[in-house]
């Protein structure tokens, strides 16, 4: 029998709607911590009438739970016929939006409409929105940042695009030659190894460059011997790259929207992001410098301060793709429909 102390339910979640008083109260399931704080920005934003409560699976700690067995994603899609407008489930779509038709979880993802998926592999992905990451770096380093994070994210994109779609063809037809979690092999997560008080801009800028060939060599292999290995299936495969462009609107311009969240954001925040944030902190610190001592005193002591916080920590809490992505609009349109 439940009761407003035995856990997360659909009858818990109407109860306390009930029992308190509140009938915009809304429990959230969630696969955790960070994911909670993802939809809660997401939710109160388009619902700010209601009350959403969240009930994370469990605390990422080691960068790398999500995929576990028994993860969150599989704990929420169990509860899901038990979803209602008083309790509902959030969850990344890995590669189940892309594969709607042959997943068990694509499916239920497009017939239960008290699921909200990312479209996007993950959270992650969309915390790493390319048009949103030039004013994330000026933020944090209070410079004009110049770098064409939008062009780089571009080229990137049209790298892993060949791969992607490989990736995406044989998953969906149970091979496992090139899964979500073989996306860590191909992508660089070392820092880039350079004095950030000697480099210029354009030199910098050619650093990254040069891990786009670093990352297109490995692709380029992989592609190889995959189409080596499944020439038969080129065809289906191009059929299946039609679909994905026709009915799910992928690009090769926006590829990095569907490869694996995490290893996609480890990547860019360890090799290009804190490299570019470092470089514009280096310009700030040299600006305060030429400051009176009363003023550059005071003035470093502030920036310092806000320095404490690492990039990958502030990253998560980027929710600048907002309005400016499609696919924000896609997930709008899925909450709207809970409570119209």
């Amino acid at each position: 029998m439940s009761t407003l102390t035995s856990g997360y339910n659909p009858s818990y979640s109407k109860n306390a709607a009930v029992l308190t008083g509140n009938p915009n109260r809304v429990t959230v399931e969630v696969e955790d911590n960070i994911d909670a704080s993802f939809w809660k920005d997401l939710l109160s934003d388009l619902c700010p009438n209601k009350d959403f409560h969240f009930n994370p699976y469990f605390t990422r700690s080691d960068g790398d739970n999500s995929e576990k067995n028994g993860n969150g994603k599989s704990h929420i899609m169990k509860l899901s016929p038990d979803f209602n407008e008083w309790y509902i489930g959030c969850v990344d779509s890995d590669y189940d939006w892309l594969l709607s038709d042959s997943t068990q979880y694509g499916e239920l993802l497009t017939t239960n409409k008290y699921l909200v998926q990312t479209y996007a592999y993950s959270i992650e992905n969309l915390l790493c929105f390319s048009g949103s990451l030039k004013d994330f770096c000026s933020n944090l380093t209070e410079e004009d940042v110049t770098f064409d994070f939008c062009g780089f994210l571009k080229q990137f994109s049209c790298i892993v695009y060949p791969l992607l779609v490989w990736s995406a063809y044989l998953c969906g037809k149970g091979i496992h030659d090139f899964t979500p979690r073989d996306w860590g092999s191909v992508l660089p997560k070392t820092k880039i190894n350079v004095d950030m008080s000697t480099i210029d801009a354009v030199s910098l800028w050619h650093e990254f460059e040069s891990l786009l060939l670093q990352i297109k060599a490995e692709v380029d292999n992989r592609v190889r011997d995959i189409e080596a290995r499944y020439c038969s299936e080129i065809n289906a495969k191009n059929l299946f790259e039609t679909k994905l462009r026709d009915e799910k609107g992928v690009a090769p311009e926006d590829a990095y929207l569907y490869i694996r969240g995490h290893d996609f954001m480890t990547s860019l925040v360890n090799t290009v992001i804190t490299s570019g944030v470092e470089f514009f902190k280096q310009k700030h610190f040299a600006r305060l410098k030429t400051l009176s001592e009363q003023q550059r005193t005071e003035r470093l002591k502030q920036y310092s301060a806000r320095q404490k916080k690492s990039v990958a920590a502030s990253i998560c809490r980027n929710y600048r793709y907002k309005h400016q992505l499609e696919i924000y609009d896609m997930i709008s349109r899925d909450v709207g429909e809970i409570w119209t």
